[in-house]
This record gives structure tokens, sequence and C-alpha cells, in this order.
């Protein structure tokens, strides 16, 4: 690679800088091609490892110690041996307390900036299992409470739970563990120290601490209070003032805990009244959930009998936001103003109460300042509309009113589960607190809500269980070991799922054989006008779209009500949306898209669309709808629901219908005789290209559904997790 880049400098294709970076480019981990040659070559390799080969040794051996070894032997044994990276490892204190190496890091961070830096401060325990482990190296014993100050004697009781500081910044892209401490419980007069601790460290090393964020632990909410917080709605006050600075940090109520707690609330009281006394039922929810079940059709929401049994998953964020729902909401709202279905003729209020929590949790969780409406980040061009929603939503909450087991109202904010409504008003007040201070003086430009988030600690929880394979739940020394390798390359380690973000199979629909219809058909178009690198991305994301939007289940009823009639409609219009991306022929794609939307006028996709195109979604045409109407009856009549069916089969009874059906795509008769053979005319294609994915749709989902079954083993891990064993 030297000689080539060499060789284009001394022919003046390059100067000096760019040989340089194309030298320095040449691969991410260069030096470890470069020892393994020389080794290989019987050459002298450097005694000191790199920091690309130091960071490559220290992420894939925290993985999987095996793989390591595997890697290491492939090498030639170019890798730093186990031992060696336990010398590494040696030099990082990672007992319980505050890292001082994680505060060295953040001063050196701060000395090195132009701009200064701002951070959110996050705690949170993790539970840990109740072990007591022997050191003989050190002689000393693991598994007992330790808060860092040095004391270790049999009178300590054996710790169950780690609490962790981490901060965040808010204006660059990283995060930090600061430090750790064991305990068996801790009371809200400690945590109040500890926190104190914390902020006194970090502001010795120069860092801006804005806000704090817990969960909904009533041990946080009365440590907030001593801290200076009023969280009495009347008397709102959601900062405090910080003893090192003249700074006034805000109390941030985790929102994915919150949407939790409300869901709870709303699930198992099932009635509550808003401030107009318009009733709130639960049980619209499950009237929606159950007609969807009956009709064999979905309204373009995520909603199952998981949502409304949610009892033994409650831990589990994405069931309470899928259920509190603008999908769910504009189900409802169809049902009862389009579809005029008797049973939700008074679910007005239940739709207005979804569409609240929606769009708060939206504005809580906003990660881009490219978003539209609630979900862009906290900037002057919505600062404004976000008031506006404040104050409506702290009205909102102050006239809502709970039923509780005396068959009596009152106000929620005066209830038992006053927690999560709480935590929404105190957490859009505090950011608003944080606009005035960060947006408004020009510190920055805008601020993205998500950072503020407690998911950036349960990340972090998760890299540390993953660390013990099978083993989840970690001993006091596992987690000493799992903390301090993150710690050492905490940027390179992989960011793992956890129950805020919802992972999408990758599963191709259109491909299935290799006579695809979409495939022969831009083969043998005449208009090829496309960018291959789009072309390539479309066909891959096909599949996210369609776990993304659950449309349809199956139903052994050959007829269509209203219901259905409009839930077909819209995945029609899914179909043609993800046809337009892979077909290369214009003609092809103009017949798809209805041409007339006035017809469309009280249809789904309207009200999906906002009254408009606003939404995005495409209108069908009526061929297209034709084709998917006559698929789905085809797939009833072979029961595919409970039997395995042939596309092809169902393909060619679709194809048999229309292939003299002289009305089927009107426009396309020209240009569909400028094919010369019958085997890639572009009405028989496009039959089959609808067709197929329409199947595949149909298909992937009805085996979803047959796969979602109650997990027992989720159920007592959990349980064995917060039992500490």
């Amino acid at each position: 690679m030297q000689t080539i880049i060499n060789d284009i400098k001394n022919q003046n294709f390059v100067d000096e800088e760019t040989s340089v970076s194309l030298l320095e480019s040449f691969g991410k981990h260069k030096d470890l091609v470069t020892n393994w040659t020389k080794k290989n070559l019987g050459k002298k390799i450097p005694k000191r490892y790199s920091p690309a080969v130091r960071q490559f040794a220290l992420s894939l051996h925290f993985f999987s110690g095996k793989a390591y070894e595997y890697v290491r032997d492939q090498f030639n044994t170019i890798l730093p041996h186990p031992r060696t990276l336990s010398k590494w490892y040696s030099h990082f204190n990672a007992e319980p307390g505050f890292t001082m190496e994680s505060l060295k890091l953040l001063e050196l961070k701060v000395r090195n900036s132009s701009d200064p830096v701002f951070c959110a401060l996050i705690m949170d325990e993790m539970a840990i299992r109740q072990h007591l482990e022997y050191d003989r190296t050190t002689g000393k014993y693991y598994g007992r409470v330790d808060m860092g100050s040095g004391i270790d004697n049999d009178s300590l009781a054996v710790a169950k739970e780690c609490l962790v500081f981490l901060v965040v910044s808010i204006n660059e892209n990283w995060k930090l563990p600061i430090g750790y401490f064991l305990a068996n419980s801790l009371n809200s007069a400690q945590k109040v120290e500890l926190v104190r601790h914390a902020l006194h460290v970090l502001s010795n090393t120069g860092v801006n601490i804005i806000s704090l964020t817990f969960d909904g632990c009533s041990s946080n909410i009365t440590a907030a209070k001593l801290l200076g917080c009023n969280f009495t709605v009347d008397a709102l006050n959601t900062s405090f003032a910080s003893e090192y600075d003249d700074s006034k940090i805000v109390a941030i109520f985790d929102p994915a805990h919150m949407i939790k707690l409300v869901r709870n609330a709303f699930g198992e009281k099932k009635i509550f009244l808003d401030y107009e006394n318009n009733e709130i039922n639960f049980e619209y929810v499950q009237r929606l959930c159950y007609l969807q079940e009956q009709e064999g059709c979905h309204l373009a929401n995520k909603l199952r009998k998981n949502h409304i049994l949610f009892f033994k998953q409650k831990m589990k964020v994405k069931l309470a936001t899928q259920l509190l729902s603008q999908s769910v909401a504009d189900a409802l709202k169809f049902c009862k103003d389009t579809l005029k279905i008797h049973e939700f003729s008074n679910a007005g209020a239940t739709i207005s109460f979804i569409e609240m929590f929606n769009k708060v949790f939206d504005i809580l969780n906003s990660r881009s300042i490219n978003c539209i409406e609630s979900k862009k980040a906290l900037c002057k061009e919505n600062i404004e509309e976000i008031k506006l929603f404040t104050n409506h939503f702290c009205t909102y909450i102050k006239g809502l009113k709970i039923l509780e087991s005396d068959n009596n109202f009152i106000p929620v904010l005066e209830s038992k589960r006053k927690t999560g409504f709480i935590g929404f008003i105190v957490s859009l007040n505090s950011l608003l607190q944080l606009y005035s201070t960060l947006i408004e003086s020009n510190k920055l430009s805008y601020i993205k809500a998500y950072k503020v988030s407690q998911d950036h600690l349960e990340i972090f929880f998760c890299s540390i269980r993953s660390h013990g394979g099978f083993n989840n739940n970690p001993t006091v020394r596992q987690f000493r070991s799992a903390y301090r390798k993150l710690v050492i390359r905490t940027t390179d380690m992989k960011q793992f799922n956890t129950g805020n973000c919802i992972p999408l199979e990758d599963i191709d629909i259109l491909h299935y054989s290799s006579s695809d219809p979409v495939t022969v058909l831009n083969n043998n178009s005449t208009n090829i006008n496309s960018d291959k690198i789009v072309e390539e991305e479309n066909s891959q994301n096909i599949n996210s779209f369609i776990m993304d939007h659950d449309y349809i289940v199956s139903n052994s009823d050959y007829s269509f009500s209203y219901f259905s009639k409009e839930v077909i409609t819209y995945v029609a219009g899914f179909v043609v949306h993800k046809l337009t991306n892979t077909l290369k022929c214009n003609n092809c794609k103009y017949a798809l898209c209805a041409t007339d939307k006035a017809c469309f006028l009280n249809s789904f996709i309207t009200l999906k669309n906002k009254v408009g195109d606003r939404g995005g979604l495409i209108y069908p045409s009526d061929s297209v709808m034709n084709i998917c109407f006559k698929t789905e009856k085809v797939l009833k009549k072979y029961s595919y629901r409970i039997k395995a069916v042939n596309k092809l089969q169902i393909q060619s009874e679709v194809l048999t219908h229309f292939l003299y059906n002289s009305n089927l795509f009107a426009s396309l008769k020209t240009h569909s005789h400028e094919t010369r053979s019958p085997l890639t005319d572009h009405i028989t294609l496009l039959i089959k290209s609808i067709t197929s994915t329409y199947v595949n749709l149909k298909i992937d989902y009805t085996l979803k559904n047959h796969n979602e079954t109650p997990s027992l083993r989720m159920w007592y891990n959990k349980l064995t997790i917060f039992k500490g064993q």
C-alpha cells in the first residue's frame, strides 16, 4: 500500500498531504495487519502495542475470552496475552466510590474543549446477586455493603443493589460512569449526601451539570425535595441550587418510567374523569383490541392482548408507549367518527387522554432537530408550542380524577397513583427552564430531551449483564470486573437493546425466487432512471417498514366488513409505497397511485395523513385495491392461518382472475404492448409483484403472531434478579 501511494505521489496524482491521509486511512486496524505480516516474515514487531491494537484487544476480550483466544491463535499470537490485559486493568481502581480515573478524564476533556461542557447527571440502582466471595490474593471479602469509605467488617450486610452515577454530554455524543456504591437499601438522606458529593467532585473537573435524572422511587422523590425541589403543583419548583456555583440544577423524572406508571394506573383503575367530567375508560381500548382480533384486521397499530394483559410484563416500556400512542388514538377516532360504531360513540375523552400522553412522551423523548412536530428537539422554533402545551397539560392533569376502591372519584394528584402524572409535569417545566438557561442565553442552539433520560444508564446496565454471558445477575465481584472494563473502553462497546428499543428483523419479502417479478420488470423497462445505492437500501429496508406497522391478521371469513375494507385499502397504499421505491418504470409507478384523491375523503388513509399529505401515506389506485382484495380472499380460501400456503399457487390464481380484465391498469395498455414477450408484460408483472408483496406481508405477520406466546422464562428471570438470587 505504501509503494502504491508513493508511486501515485511521484506521478503528481496526489500531493504530500493527501498521500499521508491515504496511508493513515489504510484500515482501522492497520497495526494489527502489519504486525502479523512482520511476524510471519520473521521480522521483529514493536514491543509497545499501539492504541488501536489495545482498543481491539480490550473490546474483544470483554465480549468473549474464548473468542479472544481463537483470534489470537489465528493471528500468530500478535495480540497481547490475557495476562497482559490483566496488568492493564490492574492500573485502574474499580473499587466502590467515585472513580478517580473517570473524573481525571472529564477534567482533561474540559481542558481540551473550546466550548463549555454541559452534562446531565443520571442515577439509578441495579439489582445484583447477594453473594459473598473471598479473594485469596488480597485477602478481601466481596459482596458486603461498600460506600467507598474503606470500611470492611463482618457486621456489614450483604449488598443487594448497586447505585450508579453516570454523566451524559448534552452538547456532544459521549457518556461516562463516574462511580458506584454497593448497598442493601438506601434512604433519601443517604442519596442526598451521595448526590451532593457527586456534584462536588464534578464541579472540580469543570463540567457544568444542568440536570439530575431519576425514576419514580419514593426515596428519589424525597431526596429531590431535601435538595430544594417542591413538587406541589400549585407551588412548583423543579430545580435546586448548586452549592458549588451559581447554577440551578433541574430535576427530571425519567419519561420511560413515568409512562409505565400512567399506563399501570389507567389499566388497573380502568375509569378516569377529565376536567369536564367526561369518562375516560380503559374498556374502549379493550373493545378496539377485541374488534381487531374478531375482524382479523388491525388499524395500523400494535395493540395486542399483551398490551391489555400487561400485568406480568410491567417492565416493558414498549407495551406502555404502544398502548398510549397516536396510532391507537387514530384507530379509536376512526371507529367513532367514520365507522360510526356504537360501542365507541363516547370514546372522545379516552382519545384525548391517549393523545395527551403520547405527545408529552414525544416531547420528553426528542432525539433530533430535524424531526417535526412534538418529536423535534427543543429550540427557538417550537418553544412557544411547547409552552402552550405545558400549560394545557398542567390544567388537564389538575382536573383529572381517578376512581378509587370506594367507588368515589378523587383528583389524581391527591391519589396514590399521582407519581407518573406529577413526573410529566415536573419534567416539562424542567425542560422549559433548561431552555431559559441554555438556549435563550445562546449557550446552545437546541436540546435533545433524550439526552437527559435514564436510557443511557439502562444501556450501561445491559452491557454489564451481557459480560456474564448466560449469567445476567452479576455478583459484586463480577460487577466490579465488568465496570472496570467498560470504563476503560466505554466508547468502543456495542450499544445493547433494552426495553426502550424495538429491534426489527431483517427479512426480504420481495425476493423469493430467481424469477422475481420486480427484477424482471426492472430489467425490461425502457425508461430507467434510478440510483443503485438507493435501490439497494430500499430493498434492504422493506421488512423494517413491514415490522414497524402491523396491519392485518388472518380470518377464515370470506366477506369483508367496512372495517376490513378500510384496513386492506390502507395496506394497499403500503404495498404501493414499497413498489414505487423498487420499480424503475415510471409509467408503472404512476399507474399504482390514485389520481383522484377525493374518493378517499373519509378513509383511514386520510385520517393518518392528517387530512392531507402530511403523513406521507400513498393513496392506491383502484387496480391495486382490487388485486389486494382478491389476494386476501384467496388467502382466506386456503386457511393460511393454520396451513402452509404455496405462494406461486396463490399468485397464479390471482393472475388468472385478472388476466382478461380489460379495466385493470387501463393506462398501461399501450405501454404494456411495447414488450415483445408475454413473460415480460408489465401488467402481468405488476399483478405478480403486488400479490407477492401482500402475501409475504400476511405470512410474515401471521408467523410473528403465532410465535408471540407468554414467556415464563422472562417472568421468572425478572423475579430471580430482583430477589438477588
